[in-house]
């Protein structure tokens, strides 16, 4: 028998009918539902409060089309602070008990009678790869509750600005995984109505009057497309270290000279990302 475990490659016909009882694989969902090799980031970006795992044949020409051997029962297992809870966290929780599941199929041997093969009815999600490309956002056309799964989905989140100076390139921004709604720490105590004012998807900083903003801790805000507030604490800018966010774009230019409220000094970028 073969046991392939997060394998991404199909196992030659060849190979699975040389075995007296084919293949086992372990998918990290309640199969049918997220077929492909993203189930737990998925997950997280549609925003599951459960989820399961499915021990299945291998099928000899498709993923995740195997019959069911073993599965979590209904409804799934709870997602503990599922809007909080990142990929390689859940994956933790889930690993364990998939391992569990596929020592029990051996154990008592539940190979030897598979369930039939399961439908896909239209009502299940499917669970594609993600690519470099998932992690480009858009503040102006995404809410700031799918930014935030992304972000813990995958993480890494990126936009493009245009270079300063002269420069014509795009320069990248990389988002830190500390990515969270903005409260009055971030703010100060006038800002959450200062930033209804400005514009949507464009990032800017609010910090003390007395501050350096070169030398600052604060982060980058953003009002998304829901009018939610954003705030980016770390960001790595192409070709430079990571570090705080507002600092690194001061140093890359990328700031517009600041306006005084009261106690905050309000800078904005010059450019819109895209």
């Amino acid at each position: 028998m073969i046991v392939a475990v997060s394998f991404g490659l199909l196992v030659p016909p060849r190979i699975l009918n040389a075995c007296r009882f084919g293949g086992l694989n372990v998918h990290p969902s309640m199969l049918p539902d997220l077929k492909g090799s993203a189930p737990v980031e998925h997950a997280i970006l549609n925003g599951y409060t459960s989820t399961g795992v499915t021990v299945q044949t291998l099928h000899p020409s498709k993923f995740d089309e195997g019959k069911i051997v073993l599965q979590t029962p209904q409804p799934g297992i709870t997602i503990p602070d599922s809007d909080r809870i990142t990929a390689p966290e859940l994956k933790s929780i889930l690993a364990p008990i998939g391992a569990e599941m596929l020592v029990q199929t051996i154990r008592d041997g539940l190979y030897e009678q598979p369930q039939g093969y399961f439908d896909s009815p239209e009502s299940v999600k499917v669970a594609p790869k993600l690519s470099p490309e998932s992690r480009h956002i858009n503040f102006m056309s995404m809410e700031a509750s799918h930014i935030l799964r992304l972000n813990r989905a995958i993480g890494r989140l990126w936009v493009n600005v245009k270079g300063l100076g002269g420069d014509a390139r795009d320069l990248r921004l990389t988002f830190g995984s500390g990515m969270r709604l903005a409260d009055s720490r971030d703010l100060g105590n006038s800002g959450q109505d200062l930033a209804r004012e400005l514009e949507t998807g464009l990032l800017f900083a609010s910090v003390k009057a007395s501050e350096n903003i070169t030398d600052s801790a604060a982060p980058l805000l953003v009002k998304t497309v829901d009018e939610s507030i954003l705030c980016i604490p770390q960001m790595t800018i192409a070709g430079m270290k990571p570090g705080h966010s507002a600092s690194q774009a001061a140093r890359a230019g990328l700031l517009s000279e600041p306006s005084v409220h009261r106690d905050r000094k309000i800078y904005q970028f010059k450019l819109f990302p895209s």
